[in-house]
């Protein structure tokens, strides 16, 4: 790292993220049974799933059949940080590094 460039916010892990997925059934069982995550709420009429990482309400994964994710809702990832480390961190440098939101949830 030179002087002039701003150090990273630091990531203390995954808050969440979500996946659109061809066949959620198979999904599932490949999350649960195969990695092992804890399936947290399973939605048959919106056609999603979700997940625990790391344990109940660490961080979660949604899977989403595809084209049935909400009007609104597009696919990410959110990082877990600091909210004092964020807010230290100047915004610009965030988004001249390609991030295209900046939400903030307590």
């Amino acid at each position: 790292m030179t002087d002039d460039t701003v150090p990273p916010v630091p990531v203390r892990g995954l808050f969440e993220t979500h996946l659109t997925v061809s066949d959620l059934q198979r999904s599932i069982a490949f999350y649960r049974d195969t990695i092992g995550l804890e399936l947290g709420l399973k939605v048959p009429n919106q056609n999603c799933a979700f997940f625990w990482i790391g344990g109940a309400k660490d961080a979660m994964l949604g899977l989403w059949f595809i084209g049935t994710m909400p009007i609104g809702l597009t696919l990410h990832i959110a990082f877990n940080v600091d909210l004092k480390d964020l807010l230290d961190a100047p915004r610009h440098e965030i988004y001249k590094k390609g991030s295209k939101s900046l939400h903030i949830k307590q």
